[in-house]
């Protein structure tokens, strides 16, 4: 069975790898006054070294960030039209090897295609459910082209700032390495990317994870990737700085600056 799992969605932009200083000089820089108070992530870094850059446009959209992101992909470009937003992965030779399609709500479900430039059609798809609390996101589940199911995973919500347990289920015996259970608990300040966020995730993702814990299929606690975090926060409640400390006894920091 070919497999490609799909964990890792973009707009969750977890970071994780370092990239060059110079992706921060193609990035659009916004000279309004922020909206509302919201700030807007300029640059993330772990440990000292760039790791992603955003640019947006007039209409404070995202449309551009740099760095290492999913596939190995150094750069995402994004592109919106009257019923969905599409977002370029590109190579650092400048070719798009992925695209991602996410279509604007409907009956409280957002659709998702992958696509892989050049090939008939998409490969997989997603169906995002919402719910009718302030954290919006109920369940979302995963599908081949050809309607086959890929996985599901459905959260329950802890308190008014979506920390949550999410399970995941899978139409096959899962590895394990594949995760289960993740359970995340969140502070009440904003998230650095909270103006990239993508209104899939507009709600559920608006604040940081002090801690975030995952299982495999075992029950047994993913050490290497279950973590606590601590924060230094601005005077607009944005974090500045973020150390990140793994079950494994690894420890990242991060920083974080705006526009």
């Amino acid at each position: 069975m070919k497999f490609f799992f799909r964990i890792s969605i973009l707009m969750l932009f977890i970071i994780s790898c370092s990239s060059d200083d110079s992706t921060i000089d193609d990035v659009v820089i916004i000279e309004e006054e922020p909206v509302e108070n919201i700030l807007f992530l300029r640059t993330a870094r772990l440990n000292g070294e760039i790791i992603q850059s955003y640019g947006y446009d007039s209409q404070t959209r995202v449309i551009r960030i740099n760095g290492s992101l999913a596939l190995n992909s150094v750069r995402v470009e994004i592109e919106y039209d009257a019923n969905k937003a599409t977002y370029n992965y590109y190579s650092a030779i400048g070719a798009v090897i992925k695209k991602e399609i996410y279509y604007n709500e409907q009956n409280n479900t957002f659709r998702v295609e992958d696509a892989i430039p050049g090939a008939d059609g998409f490969y997989s798809y997603g169906i995002f459910n919402k719910n009718l609390n302030s954290c919006d996101l109920q369940s979302f589940s995963f599908f081949y082209a050809n309607d086959e199911p890929f996985y599901e995973v459905s959260f329950s919500y802890l308190d008014d700032s979506c920390s949550n347990e999410a399970n995941y289920t899978y139409p096959f015996a899962p590895f394990l390495d594949f995760p289960v259970r993740i359970i995340t608990v969140n502070d009440d300040k904003n998230r650095s990317n909270k103006a990239a966020i993508g209104n899939i995730y507009k709600n559920v993702n608006l604040h940081n994870v002090l801690s975030s814990m995952t299982y495999n299929i075992n029950n047994e606690l993913r050490r290497e990737v279950s973590y606590t975090s601590t924060f230094e926060y601005n005077e607009q409640e944005y974090p500045i700085n973020e150390t990140r400390t793994f079950l494994d006894g690894n420890v990242s920091i991060y920083t974080y600056e705006y526009y």
